[in-house]
């Protein structure tokens, strides 16, 4: 575990205070039995002003519209000390050096007496905050309500940025610190101020998301871990913020204690002061490549959001042909009934057609035995009129005979011929009847075949939306 850090590397514990001094404000690992203490634990000093600008910090990160404190810049004592140095020399401010050293800290306890009420302020904050990142993962079913309650929290915590504010300036116009405290408290506000504005960025993409409701819901749970571990990492810079701090208040105490002729100790304070101004601009610079990747990956998520809409709009017309597809499937079979009792009805009617053929055949049959018995009357014609006038009447009356066969015998050809017609139509009605059917069945095929291929179209569709 790292003095620099909120919690513990390797279990996460939150921090507790060293029970053996107590009054070293520095945070070790709770469960610091099995975990190795800070090689860094020492005498060090909390510097009011730099828990105050972390306070700042800390308030501005917790809303979405926080006021910028990077004008916030503490007053210095430099042009003072050097009309000192001018008007009295050396020795004159080695007298004046205590008068001095018990002003500021006359001050850094008044400091102190404020920066306990803004800390306790910001412990009710992060109370706050932590509950409403519990309600953010919790409360799945009612977004609606979750916005409201956002909004009254982002009202809430604006309130308590501007009390922040107004109480941060007011202390920053009674502190005392030197020139790099004050650049690096400049730099320290400003990379407060990006973070900020990032947050407020990630905090305005959750609640579009969250309007957007339940069909995004995966996608808000992301965003909203996203913005934990940014608010992790904002932890952790604010740590390490306070940490310089302390050093920084010690080396400025050290100078001021050996300000009478110690040069050298003052080239080593600069020299220490622009390191750790290096190390805060390797920071900031880390800062800001992360707040690329996650412009990066907010621009991957929209695209995605693009493909699924595509897919979706996709989806919905392949689902409006299908229905039509059904639809013409089902008009298809009603027809294909109809057809179908059609065929049933022409086959009743060929029925009728054969028996109507197996009359004529029995029709001819009896032609057949007409014409023997025509020239059975003929040979007895025959006979009679070799014989002579066997009998006038026997002739007369074969003759007639022979009237009415031949009557009979056209009527019987007229009937044939005409039963003959009948089957010939209803042959070619059935046929057609038939090429109708095998043409109804060849398109329900087709159509079959077509919704099969609309269905794995649709399967594919779906498939490659989850794979998205």
């Amino acid at each position: 575990m790292s003095s620099r850090l909120l919690g513990c590397t390797s279990c996460w514990l939150p921090p507790r205070r060293n029970p053996v001094r107590p009054s070293i404000n520095v945070r070790i690992c709770a469960a610091r039995d099995s975990h190795s203490t800070p090689s860094e634990l020492g005498s060090v000093t909390r510097s009011p002003w730099r828990h105050l600008v972390s306070l700042a910090a800390a308030v501005a990160l917790t809303t979405s519209a926080g006021t910028s404190l990077a004008s916030v810049q503490a007053p210095s004592y430099e042009a003072e000390l050097q009309q000192l140095i001018k008007k009295r020399g050396g020795k004159g401010l080695q007298l004046d050096l205590p008068s001095q050293q018990n002003r500021l800290r006359t001050k850094e306890g008044q400091e102190g007496a404020r920066f306990k009420e803004l800390h306790k302020q910001l412990e009710q904050l992060r109370e706050q905050l932590d509950q409403s990142q519990q309600k953010l993962t919790t409360d799945e079913q009612s977004l609606q309500q979750v916005g409201s309650e956002k909004q009254a929290l982002q009202t809430t915590l604006q309130s308590l940025q501007d009390q922040a504010s107004r109480a941060a300036q007011e202390a920053v116009k009674a502190a005392d610190q030197s020139t790099q405290q004050r650049a690096e408290a400049a730099k320290a506000l400003s990379a407060a101020n990006s973070e900020l504005d990032s947050d407020r960025r990630q905090i305005e993409s959750l609640q579009a998301e969250g309007q957007r409701a339940k069909a995004e819901l995966a996608t808000t749970r992301a965003k909203a871990d996203n913005l934990r571990n940014s608010l992790l990492t904002t932890q952790r810079t604010l740590s390490a913020s306070q940490d310089t701090a302390h050093e920084l208040r010690d080396k400025s105490s050290n100078l001021e204690k050996q300000l009478a002729g110690e040069t050298a100790a003052e080239r080593e304070a600069s020299s220490n002061v622009e390191k750790l101004s290096k190390q805060l601009q390797s920071t900031q610079g880390d800062l800001s490549s992360l707040q690329q990747e996650l412009k990066q990956t907010q621009n991957k998520g929209k695209d995605l959001q693009q493909s699924l809409d595509r897919s979706q709009q996709e989806r919905e017309q392949l689902e409006e042909q299908l229905a039509s597809a059904d639809q013409k499937v089902t008009a298809l079979e009603s027809k294909s009934k109809d057809l179908q009792q059609q065929v049933k009805s022409a086959a009743s009617r060929i029925d009728q057609q054969q028996n109507s053929l197996s009359d004529l055949q029995r029709q001819e049959q009896q032609v057949s035995e007409l014409n023997q018995q025509l020239e059975a009357a003929r040979t007895e014609v025959s006979q009679v009129k070799e014989a002579g006038d066997a009998s006038r009447i026997q002739s007369e009356q074969a003759a007639q005979r022979v009237e009415q066969l031949q009557s009979a015998l056209v009527q019987a050809r007229q009937q044939a011929e005409d039963s003959a017609a009948e089957a010939s139509t209803a042959n070619q009605r059935v046929y057609a009847e038939t090429e109708a059917k095998q043409a109804a069945w060849a398109a329900v095929s087709e159509l079959q075949q077509r919704i099969s291929d609309a269905e794995r179209r649709v399967e594919s569709f779906a498939g490659e939306a989850v794979a998205q």
